[in-house]
């Protein structure tokens, strides 16, 4: 699998458009707030689609060991810059591998937790995630957790967005079982979209779900921030919606959705 030039050609401008953007702090927000309880002291962490490093630094400033991981050589060497300006970090190690090369990059090593973040999965296929799900089994201890993030195939904000602008096929692009066009910077790629019971079956049976949290459900897309950034008061009344109905059942309206999968015996 080659890198893909969508994100080599928009890792420099990635933390500006979403990492800093202000709806992509209220969403990484609602992840860790999900995250958070999965955690306990110095655990062996597998990153997936690590992309500019935001995550696996905070991880490894917290005392885990973390292997993190993207396909982008660019993603990566943003990640290593940001590295080398945190704190000293030794329990940190970034590497460029994408999801088929993980077996050979891993040679054996086991983890607590994989974890995957805003929408790396929805670049895959319904069935290079049912093979993932293989192969991450055998990447985790027994009773490990998976805890993915992943674009929902149902996001009200999205339908009711482009309903209301009368863009008819933007506001039901998700709903369609096969890829979608998607714009990351000047380049495309494609993406599939889940609902959780997808993934849940997609990971099954090697896997059972233990937790589901929506992401972004009154939180609006990244793409609508030229409209939120100078509304920051509006952005918090909807963050502490999102905090305040943090239920299961509404996970799959949301622009995302946080689902955690405990390995089967």
């Amino acid at each position: 699998m080659k890198p893909l030039p969508a994100f080599d050609g928009y890792a420099d401008r990635y933390d500006q458009h979403f990492t800093a953007s202000a709806i992509g702090r209220a969403q990484r927000r609602q992840v860790w707030r999900a995250l958070l309880p999965c955690l306990k002291d110095r655990m062996d962490i597998l990153e997936l689609n690590c992309g500019t490093g935001e995550d696996a630094i905070r991880l490894a400033g917290a005392g885990h060991n973390v292997l993190a991981t993207d396909l982008s050589e660019a993603m990566i060497r943003v990640a290593e810059a940001k590295k080398e300006a945190a704190l000293p970090l030794p329990g940190l190690q970034f590497l460029q591998a994408g999801f088929q090369g993980l077996p050979a990059i891993l040679d054996g090593r086991r983890f607590d937790l994989i974890f995957s973040n805003f929408g790396g999965l929805n670049c895959i296929s319904p069935e290079e995630n049912r093979q993932l799900a293989g192969v991450l089994h055998g990447c985790l201890r027994p009773a490990g957790l998976l805890f993915l993030v992943l674009m929902s195939r149902c996001c009200w904000w999205e339908r009711a967005y482009f309903f209301i602008k009368r863009e008819a096929g933007k506001s039901s692009r998700r709903r369609g079982p096969g890829p979608v066009e998607a714009r990351i910077g000047e380049s495309s790629l494609n993406v599939w979209y889940y609902t959780p019971k997808e993934v849940e079956a997609l990971y099954a049976p090697g896997f059972r779900r233990e937790g589901l949290h929506p992401i972004g459900l009154f939180t609006p897309p990244s793409y609508l921030e030229p409209l939120f950034a100078r509304r920051q008061r509006w952005l918090s009344c909807l963050e502490k919606l999102d905090a305040l109905l943090d239920f299961p059942y509404l996970a799959g309206r949301a622009d995302h959705f946080a689902i955690i999968l405990k390995k089967n015996a």
